[in-house]
């Protein structure tokens, strides 16, 4: 919900190249590079819709909670952290994510 509320505000982010899962990750990392993290909230929810079994979507979520803290949102981060921790535990983002939520708290 908090995604779809931030996709109304942002202009539209630069298409990625025809739903490349790769393409679409590494769009958000450059918005991300160039501190625009609004954009890249919406660009890794892309490929969160557009892969939901993708090998890469506890990376876009992780990602997402950290675009929201660095837009200082602690409470929405904090729920994307949770979401890889707990529905990713095995992943190499749930340990970050983990180490992110203590830091948050």
């Amino acid at each position: 919900a908090q995604v779809l509320a931030l996709n109304e505000q942002v202009n539209k982010p630069k298409a990625a190249s025809s739903a490349d899962p790769g393409a679409l990750i590494a769009d958000g990392d450059d918005l991300v590079g160039a501190k625009k993290y609004k954009e890249a909230i919406v660009v890794y929810q892309k490929y969160r819709d557009a892969f939901p079994k993708g090998n890469r979507y506890a990376e876009a979520t992780y990602k997402i909670g950290g675009c929201f803290q660095d837009l200082g949102m602690k409470d929405e981060a904090k729920a994307f952290y949770e979401e890889v921790t707990t529905k990713h535990s095995k992943s190499s983002e749930a340990k970050k994510a983990a180490k992110r939520l203590k830091a948050l708290k």
